[in-house]
């Protein structure tokens, strides 16, 4: 098959006969491929509307407005092909990877990092090249045609809403083999595509030995093409082969088509550093004459960071947006960082700088003196890191990488891009050994990393394999006698010269009581100073001290820990902490900073208020007079008819309002207590504490659940009683038992609960039996398969815990919890897919209503509409009748939470910038 795609890509690269008279003739390649597409070009278009739909939630976007310049080389390209009424659009998007990629429909993406690695224009114009290979041979319209045959016997489509319902439908039908492209048909349009790629750029004056070059680089294919051997057995790798194709049909272009003309370069360098020095925007204007009311005062969002410099003379204090530097005498704002979604920033151990990065390894060392960016690096990895830790002052990059297999932990000299150290295989699962706690198995495949402060040291942990590193001699460090067991279970560094870890390999249950013996050593020789115990939580060092962070507990966030007894010394109510010798620093509950000496009296100042971002609860009023939202560390109500401020609370994980403004709450006294450690936290380095089932109770609405675990073990995820009180009276209202999983529980408006699970699940399974009677399959249920995939939804009375009805979908139910949304609007069900799809149904006897691509956020059965946002600043209203969008607005920031008002005829939308947008809903049917 390779020899014979070869000869076609030679031999469109020869010179037409008597076309002697233009600099470079060439014979264009096949330019489409064979296999059937029952999309026009004008349906192609709506086929990848309805994919970017679906797709675009995902990334971060430059605005369109701002990608003239890819535009521009995009159109040079294509104005090389036979014209096509196909519009294409070119975006730039955040990524950590260097990929792009296209949909049908000409919409075709390149991550800002794959710019950032470009040599030239050449390059960036092989990317785009590439990618309008694919859509102009139209790859993804006639896989989609495949996949509609065989799963849904589709044979054609018909107008924009016909196609959105049918590609809707195919998303939640498992795919079979023969719905799928072969792998010699992949790799015949991956090759097809790169000709017309190829053959574009050639004929717009690029040079195309930049086409093989990039493709090998970026893919990290390292020069291969293959062998003799590799060949024979048809085992050459897929990207290398298309970098031998390239390679060949370069190398047989008369020279006239191999010399580029040196046009087109003045842009590029501009846009490339562009790009480099600041992080994408993606905020766009809002649509013009919409009304709000601004929050007053608005809330601070809860911090992510706070640290002080070595020498105690400035603090950070970074939440997901910003990070603010402060001078600690006095204690005022010296200046302030766009950082969202960066890395724990920190202070260099000369105090002199403020070092952070991304995951994407993007890096940024600011001046504090000054407050002026005084460095910038895009440092590539072509693997890809999936978890990133830079050292203090900014030098060295620890980067992990896995793909499927073994983690890869690696250490680069950022600058330079030299390796110090890689471990390909540091940790897999041939390195475990015995019958071991859930969190030592590290299914995640994650490492946690820790650096002394004065960046001297670097250790590792993955499982049950750990390394140290001198990076002042720069080479690796024995661990050695009770550090010769350090594990990924908790560790933090005591100064440069001690650790704390966790030296205790007796099986735990998951128990609350549980507690881990911890031991104190020198490092890196590991003799043992003291041992102590501590109970499950995250645990970290500080700037400078001989003292721990360890929470959550069960009175407070967190505590400041002796390492040698293991008591706590000072307990404070929210995590953001740090300690430099005698100096404190600490967020404080009403949204500030608060710095002073251990034990001492504390100056405090309120720092500038930052968009929100995530919330632990939200809720309007029915009338739609107050709100109240809460996120992990602080709460507040405001009245909306006058947008004051009502009262700053506690943080709360549950909320109902009253008409008159009262709340029912239930109120988080400390943050998630006892911790289950299952995953590090990528931004915190910190073991991602999850409330276990035997914390504190859940309330939903007017009742809270406890859970009781039967077991012998005392798993508090399977075999267990749920059991239902009165929030007001703690009467107890009823129990049920779960066999297996707990199933997600999600508050509804009145009195419903629901009870959410994958119905393949041995949970889903179970209750599908126990509950058969009520049970529901929706009209959409797919017959032609023997297995039942999709999602459970019962509907369950929370004054009884009778189950009132159960109702089975097709929608895939998403492995992220993050990103699960199952709401109930009185009669209304709408149910969230893995592929960022919703579909409404009629609950009485399951008929689909109506489908869109984003999350339902309010809706009203009286009203007929449902509100959804699926872009962050998008806000669509949908008819429940006709299925049609009635409104579609963009709002100033991320939409947080909604309600409508019926008496009102308005829809009331809370966005990220503390604004509270009221809409004015149109005529539904």
């Amino acid at each position: 098959m390779y020899r014979a795609l070869g000869l076609i890509l030679l031999f469109m690269m020869t010179r037409v006969a008597g076309a002697a008279d233009l600099p470079c003739s060439l014979r264009a390649p096949q330019l489409s491929i064979s296999r059937l597409n029952i999309f026009t070009e004008e349906q192609e278009q709506w086929l990848g509307d309805a994919q970017a739909d679906m797709v675009e939630p995902r990334y971060t976007l430059l605005p369109a407005t701002e990608s003239t310049y890819l535009d521009e080389i995009g159109k040079r390209l294509l104005d090389q092909l036979p014209p096509t009424s196909i519009h294409y659009t070119f975006r730039v998007f955040e990524s950590p990877d260097l990929r792009a990629f296209s949909l049908a429909g000409g919409h075709i993406y390149i991550s800002r990092k794959l710019i950032m690695d470009a040599r030239n224009e050449d390059e960036l114009a092989a990317m785009l090249a590439q990618e309008i290979g694919r859509v102009y041979i139209h790859h993804s319209a006639s896989v989609v045609t495949l996949r509609l045959n065989k799963l849904l016997h589709v044979k054609a489509v018909s107008d924009q809403a016909d196609i959105y319902d049918k590609f809707e439908r195919m998303l939640d039908v498992p795919p079979t083999n023969d719905s799928q492209l072969s792998p010699g048909d992949q790799k015949k349009d991956e090759l097809l595509a790169d000709q017309v790629g190829l053959y574009a750029m050639i004929k717009a004056s690029y040079d195309p030995s930049a086409f093989a070059v990039f493709l090998d680089r970026v893919n990290n294919n390292g020069g291969f093409t293959g062998n003799l051997f590799t060949d024979l057995f048809d085992t050459t790798p897929e990207i290398s082969v298309r970098v031998k194709m390239a390679h060949k049909s370069v190398d047989s272009l008369p020279s006239e088509c191999r010399q580029s003309r040196h046009v087109y370069r003045r842009g590029f360098k501009p846009f490339q550093e562009t790009l480099g020095s600041q992080r994408i925007d993606p905020l766009m204007p809002a649509t013009a004459g919409l009304s709000f009311i601004p929050l007053q005062p608005p809330m601070n969002p809860a911090l992510e960071n706070v640290m002080l410099s070595r020498d105690g003379k400035y603090v950070l204090a970074q939440d997901r947006y910003k990070i603010h530097v402060l001078s600690t005498s006095p204690l005022k704002l010296l200046f302030s960082v766009d950082a969202l979604d960066a890395e724990l920033a920190q202070f260099s151990p000369d105090s002199q700088f403020l070092a952070l990065n991304y995951n994407d390894l993007h890096i940024e060392k600011w001046n504090i003196s000054t407050g002026q960016l005084a460095d910038t690096l895009d440092f590539v990895d072509y693997a890809g890191c999936v978890q990133t830790s830079l050292s203090p002052d900014g030098n060295v990059m620890a980067c992990v990488s896995y793909y499927g297999g073994p983690v890869w932990l690696k250490l680069f000299e950022v600058h330079t891009g030299r390796m110090l150290y890689q471990n390909m295989h540091f940790f897999d699962r041939g390195t475990m050994f015995g019958m071991d706690a859930p969190g030592r198995l590290n299914t995640n495949f994650q490492v946690l990393m820790r650096w002394t402060s004065d960046g001297r040291y670097f250790v590792g942990a993955s499982g049950t394999s750990a390394m140290a590193y001198d990076l002042l001699h720069h080479q690796t460090v024995p661990l050695q006698k009770t550090l010769s067991y350090l594990s990924q279970e908790r560790f933090a560094f005591v100064g440069s010269d001690k650790l704390a870890s966790t030296c205790d390999w007796t099986y735990k249950t998951g128990r609350a009581d549980e507690t881990y013996k911890m031991c104190y050593t020198t490092f890196p020789e590991g003799r043992d100073i003291a041992s102590f115990d501590l109970p499950r939580g995250w645990l970290t060092g500080v700037t400078s001290g001989d003292d721990l962070l360890f929470g959550p507990l069960r009175s407070a966030a967190a505590a400041l820990v002796d390492p040698v007894t293991g008591r706590e010394k000072k307990e404070f109510r929210l995590e953001t902490v740090d300690v430099a010798g005698d100096k404190l620093a600490a967020e404080t509950p009403n949204g500030g900073i608060a710095v002073g000496k251990l034990g001492g009296s504390m100056e405090e100042v309120r720092l500038p208020v930052t968009p929100l971002a995530a919330l632990e609860s939200n809720a309007f009023s029915m009338n739609g007079r107050y709100l109240a939202i809460s996120d992990r560390a602080r709460g507040a109500e405001w009245d909306l008819s006058t947008g004051k401020l009502m009262a700053v609370t506690s943080p709360f994980r549950a909320v109902a309002v009253q008409d008159d403004g009262k709340l029912q709450v239930q109120f988080i006294h400390h943050e998630l207590n006892p911790s289950i450690d299952i995953n590090i936290d990528k931004r915190t380095h910190k073991y991602a504490s999850s409330l276990t089932r035997l914390a504190d109770p859940v309330q939903y609405g007017s009742i809270r659940m406890r859970i009781k675990p039967r077991s012998m073990q005392q798993s508090a995820d399977t075999d267990v009683d749920l059991e239902a009180y009165d929030a007001s009276s703690e009467a107890h209202l009823w129990t049920t038992h779960f066999d297996y999983h707990l199933p997600e529980i999600v508050p509804a408006d009145g009195d419903k609960l629901l009870f959410v699970m994958s119905r393949r699940s041995d949970s889903g399974e179970n209750e599908a039996r126990r509950n058969h009677k009520q049970l529901i399959r929706t009209s959409d249920w797919n017959r032609g398969f023997l297995d039942d995939r999709g999602t459970l939804v019962e509907i369950v009375s929370d004054r009884t815990g009778q189950v009132e009805r159960a109702i089975a979908t097709p929608q895939l139910i998403s492995n992220e919890d993050a990103e699960r949304n199952t709401r109930l609007f009185g009669s209304l069900l709408a149910v969230y897919g893995d592929h960022n799809n919703t579909v409404v149904y009629r609950v009485s006897d399951g008929g689909r209503l109506l489908t869109f691509f984003g999350r339902a956020l309010a809706g009203d059965e009286n009203l007929g509409m449902v509100a959804a946002t699926d872009r962050p600043q998008e806000l669509n209203v949908y008819d429940i009748v006709t299925g049609k969008r009635l409104l579609a607005v963009t709002l100033d920031h991320d939409v947080l939470a909604a309600r409508f008002v019926p008496g009102d005829k308005q829809l009331l939308v809370l966005t990220a910038s503390q604004h509270i947008y009221r809409i004015s809903l149109p005529a539904s049917h």
